[in-house]
């Protein structure tokens, strides 16, 4: 299956998911749902208009839900992308450590921000994702020396928690002190 049929497969089935939905005898919704057992927690955060959803609006859903903006964002995405929206959709209910109780799709977005990576390609962003996330080695992807560098040098400013600048100045600080040490 490609990757775009997979979200469209999503899509279809969170809005099935979505037409199982009853009142109880207190005129509450409830939802009989096959696909998406979370589907109220994502009716709710993303403040969805329940009178008033259709296919299109599952669509969208599985975009926000993949990191996209909007579908057609993720319809024009590259296959690296893809395949990180793809991970961000599955692994989305899998209660990562490095969420720290936030959803998936915004605990990401949190950590690109925080550290001035959202112009990254989207290559470097999928082997970031999956060594600070999924706790993958990044030499499995087939980077090169320098890529390989650039993601070790991410992981070093995870460890630390800070920007860059701030984990530079704490990496000289230690070398400095290792100095120190040997005298």
């Amino acid at each position: 299956m490609d990757k775009i049929a997979y979200f469209k497969l999503q899509a279809k089935n969170l809005f099935r998911d979505f037409k199982t939905q009853t009142f109880d005898e207190e005129g509450l919704t409830r939802y009989s749902p096959r696909f998406f057992k979370d589907i109220d927690d994502i009716l709710l955060s993303y403040d969805v208009d329940e009178e008033d959803f259709k296919l299109m609006n599952a669509q969208h859903l599985i975009a926000n839900l993949a990191g996209f903006k909007c579908w057609n964002e993720l319809l024009h995405a590259s296959d690296d992308a893809l395949e990180l929206g793809k991970l961000l959709l599955d692994k989305r209910n899998d209660g990562l450590p490095a969420c720290m109780g936030d959803p998936l799709e915004v605990s990401w977005e949190m950590y690109l921000w925080e550290n001035k990576l959202q112009n990254l390609s989207d290559r470097d962003k999928l082997a970031i994702f999956k060594g600070i996330y999924l706790d993958e080695l990044a030499d499995e992807y087939g980077l090169d020396e320098e890529e390989q560098k650039e993601v070790h040098e991410h992981y070093e400013y995870e460890d630390y928690g800070y920007d860059k600048e701030l984990a530079d100045y704490f990496r000289t600080l230690d070398a400095l002190t290792d100095e120190l040490e040997q005298l």
